[in-house]
């Protein structure tokens, strides 16, 4: 007697009715009596994998990539971003980037997460200039030497220079006192 289709909410959703009777051959009716089939989507889509994990060195900066989704019933499910995270590194300019993301569907089925982190590390000597001169002194002048032009200015490395000062200084006192 009747087929039905009515679309759902959401993509891949619907219900279908159908309707039937019965009629004799004299054409002697029956009442009628119907069957509705609703189509749901309550499973999650498929989320691919990010980019692989990776190591880069400074000043480079992370460059992700996003997973890909797919799902039965949505020929276009969404891949959204959970969460960005960037956690500190141990010295100046490290520090590692993990990235978050789910699938979502249009009925709103949910993936679980899957992520990429990229560490970001600094594996590359600074560049140091050349010292003042090498000279004599007469006390009570000036112990420090010159001051030596760093390419890069990181706390090590401020530290190594506050290291050779003391150790000048050192050196100046011991001589004085033989």
């Amino acid at each position: 007697a009747s087929d039905v289709t009515t679309p759902g909410e959401c993509a891949g959703t619907y219900s279908r009715t159908k309707t039937w009777n019965a009629v004799d051959a004299c054409g002697n009716q029956s009442g009628t009596v119907s069957q509705t089939i609703i189509v749901q989507d309550i499973t999650a889509p498929s989320i691919g994998q990010p980019g692989a994990d990776a190591t880069i060195s400074c000043p480079a900066s992370p460059q992700f990539t996003a997973p890909t989704a797919s799902d039965a019933c949505d020929q276009n499910p969404s891949v959204v971003e959970v969460s960005d995270v960037t956690t500190p590194g141990e010295c100046a300019g490290t520090y590692s980037r993990t990235k978050t993301w789910k699938a979502v569907d249009a009925c709103g089925n949910q993936s679980g997460t899957v992520s990429q982190t990229i560490t970001v590390q600094d594996i590359t000597a600074p560049s140091i200039g050349q010292p003042g001169a090498d000279a004599t002194i007469s006390c009570p002048a000036s112990l420090l030497p010159s001051v030596v032009l760093l390419h890069r200015n990181s706390l090590h490395q401020l530290q190594q220079m506050l290291v050779i000062r003391i150790q000048v200084l050192s050196k100046f006192l011991m001589l004085q006192f033989l």
